[in-house]
């Protein structure tokens, strides 16, 4: 072997992983049309106690375990662009995306980080937070107990099912097992809800789980027909404030994608990769030449798109459908005070 064992590099046993399955998204640009389920191991450490680089495929004799299963890594710290595929013996790594992985340190208050922005943007910032506290005096909550899941689950589905996310395929899971995983994860107290109402009717929402002294963004969302309110700036605003007063995180890790309203909030990033090993195998080889040709294929597609002059007018309507929608009332989640 050429360098340091996987194991070596990652201190690899029997707590460290994660067994189960992840799900290979074979996204045409916003829209991902099908998913493949993955039995593997996930590295489940958070990106900021990773090593600065993932280990080159040549370097691999194996994977950890008996069953040799695929392991990935989501997000991993990077020093430079990776190749897309780098085979070796007996494993191949395959990395679909590159990206900044934004994030907030909460270090001082959030009247000093306020301060970064400019006069303007700290402004349109106050203004968009101000819409929703003028409204009602219970507009954000956050929810943390196993007793409160069950009422932040419910009103964030009413959410994520008319939003732009859900459309494209990355809603909120509806499975019973989501929800008994949250509960699980509310026992522990490493989950964290948070609700933006307006009317008494959930405007946003955003999902985070607790990793040691870091809280990660994984799932957010907001109702489309508030978007003139811009609830989902306005929820993390909020989010952000109340992580200055608790001194709780060191961090907020915005969770990952690349997005504007990401490099807007942070205060400063890392470059990452989504790293998958593979065993060597005509399947698995086949599936990942499958998925990365998407890829591929989208990035020549957007290509024609911006040579048209059509890109954004199709992302608008991407994330707004083609109808404005109307809002619905939730039933039994008129109460915003729960």
């Amino acid at each position: 072997m050429n360098g340091p064992s996987f194991n070596t590099r990652y201190q690899w046993s029997e707590t460290t992983p994660s067994l189960g399955d992840v799900r290979l998204d074979f996204s045409f640009g916003y829209w991902c049309f099908y998913s493949y389920p993955l039995r593997g191991q996930m590295i489940t450490k958070h990106f900021v106690d990773l090593p600065s680089h993932p280990p080159s495929a040549r370097d691999l004799l194996s994977l950890p375990g008996e069953r040799q299963e695929p392991v990935w890594i989501l997000p991993h710290p990077v020093k430079e662009t990776l190749p897309t595929l780098e085979f070796g013996r007996s494993v191949f790594r395959y990395v679909p995306n590159h990206y900044p992985r934004y994030y907030v340190e909460l270090s001082g208050s959030f009247e000093q980080y306020l301060q970064r922005f400019s006069r303007k943007r700290r402004h349109e910032l106050r203004r968009k937070m101000r819409k929703f506290a003028r409204k009602e005096s219970t507009f954000f909550r956050e929810y943390r107990s196993p007793q409160e899941m069950r009422f932040f689950y419910d009103s964030a589905l009413t959410v994520s099912r008319r939003s732009f996310q859900k459309r494209i395929g990355h809603g909120l899971p509806e499975e019973p097992a989501f929800f008994a995983n949250l509960v699980s994860l509310a026992e522990q107290d490493k989950i964290r809800g948070y609700l933006l109402f307006y009317d008494c009717h959930p405007a946003a929402f955003a999902l985070c789980h607790v990793n040691g002294n870091c809280l990660t963004g994984e799932l957010c969302g907001y109702d489309p027909s508030q978007s003139h309110l811009s609830p989902g700036n306005a929820l993390i605003g909020y989010i952000v404030e109340r992580l200055f007063e608790e001194q709780q995180f060191r961090m907020l890790d915005l969770g990952p994608g690349d997005a504007d309203y990401k490099a807007f909030f942070a205060t400063g990033s890392v470059p990452c990769a989504d790293v998958y090993y593979f065993p060597r195998s005509l399947k698995n080889i086949a599936l990942v030449i499958a998925h990365s040709t998407t890829a591929v294929l989208w990035q020549w597609t957007t290509r024609i798109l911006d040579a048209l002059r059509v890109r954004d007018s199709l992302k608008k309507l991407a994330r707004n459908g083609w109808k404005k929608p109307s809002r619905v009332s939730s039933t039994g989640l008129t109460n915003c005070s729960q």
